[in-house]
Order: C-alpha cells, then sequence, then structure tokens
C-alpha cells in the first residue's frame, strides 16, 4: 500500500467536504473539515500546516460551542505534546477536554483523553494520581467493553508497576494487555506491550522468553 498517498487522496475527499459545507452555510462541518484536514497535514509530515489547523479548529470549535469536535481536537494536541515529551502542556489540553465531557453528559466518556493523561501523569512521577485515574478508566471501559482502551490501560498498569519495582506484576499486566490487544487485532498496543515484555523478562534472565516477546513485537510493528 502506497502510504504517501493516503493523506493526500483523504485530503482531496475532506476538502470536497468542507467545500459542500461551506455551500450550505454550516459552520460547525467547515470546521470539523478543517480540523480533520490538519491531521492529514501531520499525517504528510507538514507540522507547521497541521499544527495552525488544529489549533485554529480548536478555536472555532469552541465558538461554536461544537463541545464534540473540541473534545477530540484537545485530545489529539495532548496527544502530540506527549510525543515531543511535552508532558504539562499536554495535561493542560487533556484537563481541559475532560472539563468539557463532564460538563456535557451527552458525550461519551473520553477513554482516549484518560489514556493521554494518565501517560503523562506517569511521565511526571505523579503516579499516585496515575493509579486512581487508572481505575476508574478501566471500570469505565470494562463497562462498555472497550477491549482496546482495557488493552492499554493494562499496560499502563504495567508502566506503574515497574516504576514501583514489581516487575512480576508488571508481567502479568504486560501478558494482559497483548491477549485483549490481539483478541481486538490492535496492532499498536500488541507490539509495545511484546516490547516491553520482552525487556521485562530479559531482565529477570529469561532470554528465551524475552527472545519470544520481542519476535512477536516485530510482527506486530
Amino acid at each position: 500500500r502506497d502510504l504517501h498517498s493516503f493523506p493526500t487522496r483523504r485530503s482531496s475527499d475532506l476538502s470536497e467536504a468542507r467545500s459542500v459545507a461551506e455551500q450550505q452555510g454550516d459552520r460547525a462541518w467547515m470546521n470539523r473539515a478543517d480540523g480533520e484536514l490538519a491531521i492529514t497535514s501531520f499525517l504528510a509530515g507538514d507540522l507547521k500546516a497541521a499544527a495552525l489547523g488544529m489549533f485554529g479548529a480548536i478555536q472555532k470549535a469552541r465558538k461554536l460551542d461544537d463541545v464534540g469536535s473540541l473534545v477530540r481536537y484537545e485530545a489529539l494536541v495532548g496527544d502530540g505534546m506527549l510525543q515531543w515529551k511535552e508532558y504539562d502542556k499536554a495535561l493542560l489540553y487533556f484537563d481541559d477536554a475532560l472539563s468539557i465531557a463532564k460538563n456535557h453528559p451527552d458525550i461519551q466518556q473520553p477513554l482516549l483523553v484518560y489514556s493521554g493523561k494518565i501517560e503523562a501523569l506517569i511521565e511526571l512521577g505523579r503516579t499516585q494520581e496515575a493509579q486512581k485515574l487508572l481505575d476508574a478508566a478501566l471500570t469505565e471501559a470494562t463497562a462498555k467493553s472497550a477491549i482496546g482502551y482495557q488493552a492499554e490501560l493494562h499496560f499502563r498498569y504495567g508502566l506503574l508497576e515497574l516504576i514501583h519495582g514489581s516487575r512480576l506484576r508488571a508481567i502479568d499486566e504486560f501478558r494482559e494487555a497483548i491477549r485483549l490487544a490481539d483478541s481486538v487485532s490492535a496492532q499498536r498496543i500488541a507490539g509495545q506491550g511484546s516490547f516491553t515484555l520482552a525487556q521485562c523478562l530479559e531482565a529477570g534472565g529469561d532470554l528465551p522468553g524475552a527472545q519470544l516477546a520481542i519476535l512477536r513485537s516485530v510482527e506486530k510493528a
């Protein structure tokens, strides 16, 4: 598959959708198209256009009171901040998204926002807060049968156990994360879980287990 052509094709479709929304005078859908176009710019490697487009979409969504889009875009910006290791800035976006969602019960629980905030808290060493939020998020993900999110949350539990020095518990959490991820073909989290599991097994002297885990990680890449 030509990965470079994917953003181009999607960009063309979104531009057409924006044109239709503009003809109909639908400002909310125009802005949603702009937000999605910012995502395609990111996928295409144009980080400047992606940042300008996404921040603009956030401001317009706030003015239009399009809370669903606002929560989505703030979650995406927060995730971007995580990738750049700007954890404090990421928390600002995640906290605002969660505050908005809390004040609008019609919005589904933003599990993606919870996951991002948990990662930021762990990286900042605020492990007690991360643990509390993990427990709440896993309860919500289980109630909604959101298997992919459950897998990601178990992976986060494993990282916390490593921080606490509980390598065996971490191994159990990573294995559960991999099992759940495999059940819904969530390749990314299965790969992350397998790679981190391999590191844990190697540290414990289980070289055959570590080799098997790293091979599975490569398969999921």
